[in-house]
């Protein structure tokens, strides 16, 4: 069951205040005061730990380039004022493929920046980066003239925002239930799960070596073993795993990281396996929008059903920021 809207929430305090009179209703507000104060700044404290953890992904020795932040037009040689040794890609280093369908085919790869949501959280961050001249905000349309027109920031994390939105707005409570993040990358929903959830059991399954260790580094660092976990695996090896999971997250999991045809037999895959009657999936973006360029013959009617999210009915501290909730979609499994 979903957590209660803003205006049912505020329907029920005021029925609560109604059959309280006097010196009751007086000490009531007091105390709901007091846990109103509690609360935020519990949440301030998760807010600042995730913020850490952000800082220190940001200085790890071994980010690799396409994770933080990529252009084709950036040089692999010289290190960061935010002290990222950026490092000639290897065997190890994440692999960003441009899609070849779907919403972002048709866009010029020279044109295309990914720059992690997580780690560079507000503009202020993309500003540093573009006064240091690593990036640009704009490409020039007539090489050396003043024609200029904006380039395109794409994400392959979660933001914060995103986050807090999905475990404490759009997810029921978790409490014993089990997460698994398909393609965890650095990390992100493992740790917006750890503190925004009560998840009993939050797993990570990434096929990269490189950034399986920088997750294991961030979960040490932080104590968060005692419920996370991350699976060095390719996701087709986890077929047990998947079929317990309560919540399956599939976030920007395949389409800038896999071909077309290996897309299709993850999808494949994945149909197969997620068909736990109440299962739920968080995907971003829609299931109907990952797939409407696969040649997957899955039917997502028979498949799943989504749920609808009332993205108005979250705080926001600018209202710029609410299209990064609306790309989130939830669905139950029904066979």
């Amino acid at each position: 069951m979903s957590a209660p809207s803003v205006a049912n929430a505020v329907t029920e305090f005021s029925n609560i205040l109604e059959r309280l009179h006097g010196s009751l209703r007086d000490e009531f507000c007091k105390k709901v005061e007091e846990i109103i104060s509690e609360t935020a700044q519990d949440e301030a404290k998760e807010d600042k730990i995730l913020r850490c953890i952000a800082e220190k992904i940001r200085q790890h020795p071994n980010v690799p380039v396409s994770a933080v932040v990529r252009t084709q037009m950036l040089l692999l040689f010289f290190k960061l004022t935010l002290d990222i040794l950026l490092t000639v890609e290897d065997e190890n280093t994440e692999t960003v493929i441009h899609p070849s369908v779907g919403e972002f085919s048709d866009l010029d790869p020279s044109t295309v920046v990914s720059l992690d949501n997580f780690l560079y959280e507000d503009d202020d961050a993309i500003d540093d980066l573009c006064e240091q001249g690593l990036i640009s905000r704009n490409y020039c349309l007539d090489c050396g003239s003043h024609k200029t027109a904006p380039l395109n920031f794409i994400s392959h994390s979660a933001s914060l925002l995103q986050l807090k939105f999905v475990f404490q707005h759009a997810l029921p409570d978790l409490r014993g239930k089990t997460l698994v993040d398909v393609g965890s990358r650095l990390g992100v929903v493992l740790y917006g799960a750890y503190y925004y959830s009560s998840a009993k059991a939050i797993i990570g399954v990434e096929i990269n070596q490189q950034l399986c260790s920088i997750q294991n580094d961030m979960i040490k660092e932080f104590q968060l073993d005692d419920r996370v976990q991350v699976l060095c695996a390719d996701v087709c090896t986890k077929r047990s795993l998947l079929e317990k999971g309560d919540v399956i997250v599939l976030h920007n999991v395949f389409e800038f990281f896999a071909a077309e045809e290996v897309q299709i037999k993850i999808w494949k895959f994945l149909r197969e396996v997620l068909r736990t009657k109440g299962m739920l999936l968080v995907t971003v973006p829609s299931l109907a929008e990952s797939l409407q360029h696969l040649q997957t013959d899955i039917d997502l009617d028979s498949w799943v059903r989504q749920i609808p999210l009332d993205y108005t009915d979250f705080v926001l501290p600018n209202e710029e920021d609410r299209d990064q909730l609306e790309r989130i979609c939830l669905y139950e499994v029904i066979g």
